[in-house]
C-alpha cells in the first residue's frame, strides 16, 4: 500500500507572503528563546516553503514529542485493516477505539511525579468513552499492544510499515516511545502528511477516522481524532497535533478541504509554535468566515454561534471600555467592576484586531452549562469562558491569558 513519496518540485510564496510568514516566526523565536527553527509548507506534495532560521536548515533533524501518536494511530489502523487488531480489542480495560480516542480515563504519565507504571495502577479518572482527556498512556498502550500481537518490536513495524516505504530518511525512534519518542525533520514531516492525506498509509475511510472528531457515549463530539486535534480555523477545517518533549517543540497540521501541509519544528522545549501555523493558514487560505462570527447555516461542531457573537462583541467592547450591561445579569454586572472593565481595556486595546475566534468545549456543572473559547490576537491568546442565565443574559464570565 505505501509506495516512496518524492515531494514535487518547489514552488515560491509571493514576496508577500514570505514576508508575513518571516515576521510571526520573529515573534515567536524571539518570545520563546529559540535558536533553531525550521518551518516547511506544501499543498497536495508540492512544496511551498521549506526553510531554517537562526541555526536551523530546513532539513533538520528534532525530536518531535507528541507528533509520534500520528504514526502510531497509522500503525494501529494498519493492523485493524489487516485483522490482527480489532477497535473493541481491550487493555488496561480501555478498548482500542478509546484509546485511539483518548477517552479511555486513564491518568497520563510525565515521566517525573507520574511514571508509566504509577499511571497504569492507578483507577481510571472517568468511565471509558464518557469523556475526554488527553494522556501519553493510551498511545504507550497503543505501542505496547501493536508489540504483543505482532510479535514486532515498534521501531521495527514502524520502519518496516511507513518510514523505509515513504523515504523518510531522517524519520527514527530516539526513544522506544510510541507517544513521543520519534525524531524527524519538517521536510519529512510535509511527505508524511501527504502520504497520510492520499491514502498512502492507512485507507481512505481511516484517514478520515483520524481526521474527524470522535464522539462520546453522549453523543458529544471531543474535537480530536486519532493522533490529530480537530479545529475550524478561519472556517477551514484542520487536523493539527502540537508536540513538546525535552528540549525540542513541534506543530504540524494539514488543511482537510485543500491538501494545505505544514510542519514546524523548534529546538526550544515548549516552545508555543500553533500561532505560527495558524499564520500560515491565514496568509496561504482566503478565510471562509472573514467576520470571525461563526456562519448560523454551518458552524462549528457543537457551536452556538450565538454564542461565538457575544464572544467576538464582548472583547471589542473590552477594548473600547464600554461593556453593554444590558446583555449581563444584575449578579455579573454587581461582579464586573467599572475597574475590571478599565484592566480589561488596558489588556486588549493594545492587541489590534482579534484574529480568531475558536469554540473549543461546553461543559456542565450543576445544570449550567460554560462555552469556552480560545480568542488570538496576532501572536497573544486568551481563553474566555462563560454561562448564562435561564433568561439568556450572560451570568458568568472569566478571562485568562493562555499561557500553555
Amino acid at each position: 500500500m505505501l509506495a516512496g513519496a518524492l515531494l514535487a518540485a518547489s514552488l515560491a510564496l509571493t514576496a508577500a507572503q514570505s514576508q508575513k510568514i518571516d515576521a510571526v516566526v520573529e515573534q515567536v523565536m524571539a518570545a520563546d528563546h529559540i535558536s533553531g527553527l525550521s518551518i516547511g509548507i506544501a499543498r497536495r506534495g508540492r512544496i511551498l516553503l521549506s526553510r531554517g532560521y537562526g541555526n536551523a536548515t530546513g532539513n533538520t533533524v528534532y525530536r518531535i514529542g507528541s507528533l509520534t501518536k500520528q504514526f502510531t494511530a497509522a500503525l494501529v489502523l494498519q493492523q485493524i485493516e489487516r485483522g490482527t487488531v480489532s477497535m473493541e480489542t481491550s487493555t488496561h480495560g480501555a478498548t482500542v477505539q478509546q484509546l485511539l480516542a483518548q477517552t479511555s480515563g486513564l491518568p497520563t504519565y510525565d515521566g517525573s511525579a507520574r511514571s508509566v507504571e504509577t499511571a497504569l495502577q492507578s483507577r481510571p479518572v472517568f468511565q471509558p468513552g464518557t469523556q475526554f482527556e488527553y494522556s501519553n498512556t493510551n498511545y504507550y498502550l497503543l505501542g505496547t499492544l501493536l508489540e504483543s500481537t505482532t510479535h514486532v518490536p515498534f521501531a521495527t513495524l514502524l520502519q518496516t510499515n511507513i518510514t523505509v516505504p515513504l523515504g523518510l530518511h531522517e524519520t527514527s525512534l530516539p526513544v522506544p516511545d510510541a507517544s513521543a519518542g520519534m525524531a524527524s525533520s519538517a521536510r519529512d514531516l510535509l511527505t508524511w502528511l501527504e502520504a497520510l492525506r492520499s491514502g498512502r498509509v492507512v485507507s481512505a475511510a481511516n484517514v478520515q477516522a483520524m481526521t474527524a472528531s470522535q464522539g462520546l457515549s453522549s453523543g458529544e463530539r471531543t474535537h480530536y481524532g486519532y493522533g490529530f486535534y480537530i479545529r475550524n480555523w478561519y472556517g477551514w477545517k484542520t487536523a493539527e497535533h502540537p508536540g513538546y518533549v525535552e528540549g525540542f517543540s513541534a506543530d504540524d497540521a494539514l488543511v482537510i478541504d485543500d491538501g494545505l501541509e505544514i510542519a514546524v519544528l523548534a529546538d526550544a522545549g515548549d516552545a508555543f509554535l500553533l500561532p505560527l501555523t495558524k499564520t500560515v493558514v491565514q496568509v496561504l487560505e482566503p478565510p471562509r468566515d472573514s467576520a470571525l462570527v461563526a456562519d448560523f447555516q454551518h458552524p462549528a461542531e457543537n457551536e452556538n454561534p450565538s454564542v461565538t457573537h457575544d464572544v467576538t462583541e464582548l472583547i471589542r467592547e473590552f477594548q473600547s471600555g464600554e461593556i453593554d450591561r444590558n446583555r449581563l445579569t444584575p449578579s455579573l454586572n454587581k461582579a464586573l467592576s467599572p475597574q475590571q472593565v478599565f484592566q480589561g481595556e488596558q489588556t486588549f486595546s493594545p492587541l489590534g484586531a482579534l484574529t480568531l475566534v475558536e469554540f473549543i468545549d461546553r461543559t456542565a456543572v450543576n445544570g449550567t452549562s460554560f462555552e469556552k473559547y480560545r480568542l488570538t490576537f496576532g501572536y497573544k491568546q486568551f481563553w474566555m469562558t462563560l454561562s448564562y442565565a435561564p433568561d439568556g443574559k450572560i451570568d458568568t464570565l472569566a478571562v485568562a491569558p493562555d499561557d500553555d
